[in-house]
């Protein structure tokens, strides 16, 4: 929320609405007539001789979640000002107990769910379309095969991917609903987008690429959901076409979080991702952060308005195209000017630097500097995520139980019907107690 010059967020000795308050951009001040120690909330003590700044990034009013005095409300010990015009982010007591209720796991398992079809499958397993019996809810069930997983040597990587999905809520990325485990299987359960893969939309029997204004849409919804993640140190490691899928009304939402990692303070130097699309940090190993999602997403951002990506041209082998991509060797197309603006070649060329350190979304900034780039002046960020803004193609989705958007896997689901199941040790069982 917006609040001009001199606003008074609180006032001491007023009894108010129970909130905490998050600087988004500008500051205030905190006055209080008494001496206050207030290091357990807001980690300094406030005297009556000295005010007390609260700039970006700063936050203050989570004292009064624990001392509220009559249900939402609550006595202000201090007074806040606004020292020029701010932006803030107000979360009140009663929206903090909402998200507490939506954040509960719903009781799913699969005895309440009856399989539809395959929607797609990968190394450790696939992902179906079920129905729930009683509410005849519909969801996407990942259903990964453990010993799988151990032969791979990847439980550490799927347990932390189921982590990592229980802590997002974004609409711009996959909703887990619910998880369990049996003696040969791990189930999650997500919330159902029917529109298929973004890719599906990209390169299509008579085209590849779209628009310009399409690419943007679509460009702007993955960036938003990606600075979701960067806020919260996790970066995604995966990013392509295949990856994200089309919600029912067109907007995008990105799935399978299979290589995603929390990474706070350093470096991961794993060597993970789809080659097309990997950064140059990736490759050579010197330690990779947030910027190689910037890359990749810059990649995808080529490929979108292009029909193809920057480093691959349809003849080299893979050590061919990583030799291309650690060089930044990229060729424009001799008519781009007739259908990318020179904003889009702007951006792009920004994202696609080889040092990660010189790349847009690398500075202090962050991915707001990438929101702030000219290509994206016409789009509106609050509108986006309130899915306020047109979108370029509406998927055509039947009913609930429609997947005609997805591959047809009708041949691989007579195969998991036979499928034999290799048993496995206590030992490797006990890979799975933190799942």
């Amino acid at each position: 929320m917006k609040y001009k010059k001199g606003h008074v967020f609180l006032e001491e000795g007023d009894l108010c609405f129970a909130a905490v308050y998050f600087v988004r951009e500008g500051s205030v001040q905190i006055h209080s007539s008494k001496n206050l120690d207030l290091n357990e909330t807001l980690g300094f003590s406030l005297s009556k001789k000295a005010d007390k700044i609260i700039e970006r990034h700063g936050y203050f009013g989570n004292d009064m979640m624990t001392e509220g005095e009559s249900g939402d409300f609550f006595t202000a010990q201090y007074t806040v000002t606004a020292l020029e015009d701010v932006v803030m982010g107000v979360l009140d007591l009663a929206r903090i107990q909402s998200v507490i209720e939506a954040r509960k796991q719903v009781k799913i398992t699969m005895v309440d769910l009856k399989l539809i079809r395959i929607l797609g499958a990968g190394t450790f397993g696939k992902v179906w379309l079920v129905q729930h019996n009683d509410t005849t809810e519909t969801y996407a069930l990942k259903i990964q095969n453990k010993k799988n997983i151990v032969d791979l040597n990847q439980t550490e990587g799927v347990i932390r991917e189921k982590n990592i999905m229980t802590k997002l809520d974004h609409p711009f990325l996959i909703k887990m609903i619910s998880y369990w485990k049996d003696t040969d299987k791990l189930y999650m359960c997500m919330k159902m987008y029917q529109g298929g893969e973004l890719q599906t939309i990209i390169h299509t029997e008579s085209r590849d690429g779209v628009p310009e204004w399409a690419a943007k849409f679509y460009a702007a919804n993955i960036l938003e959901g990606l600075s979701y993640m960067h806020e919260r140190n996790i970066v995604y490691r995966d990013l392509k076409p295949a990856n994200v899928l089309l919600d029912n009304e067109g907007y995008t939402v990105i799935v399978d979080f299979g290589f995603a990692k929390i990474i706070k303070d350093n470096k991961t130097f794993t060597f993970c991702g789809t080659p097309l699309y990997l950064s140059p940090e990736i490759i050579t190993q010197k330690g990779h952060n947030a910027g190689a999602d910037h890359w990749s997403w810059g990649v995808m951002l080529y490929e979108m308005i292009v029909g193809m990506t920057p480093f691959y041209d349809g003849t080299q082998d893979q050590m061919g195209l990583f030799k291309n991509i650690v060089k930044c060797n990229m060729a424009w197309p001799n008519d781009v000017d007739n259908f990318m603006s020179k904003s889009a070649q702007d951006l792009i060329t920004r994202m696609l630097t080889v040092n990660p350190a010189d790349r847009l979304g690398g500075f202090a900034g962050g991915d707001k500097d990438i929101k702030s780039h000219p290509f994206f002046e016409s789009i509106n960020w609050q509108d986006l995520l309130s899915k306020k803004v047109e979108v370029p193609f509406k998927p055509k989705v039947s009913d609930p139980l429609d997947g005609s958007n997805f591959d047809d896997y009708s041949k691989l689901e007579a195969k998991v019907k036979k499928e034999i199941l290799v048993p496995l040790t206590g030992a490797e069982q006990k890979l799975f107690d933190d799942f």
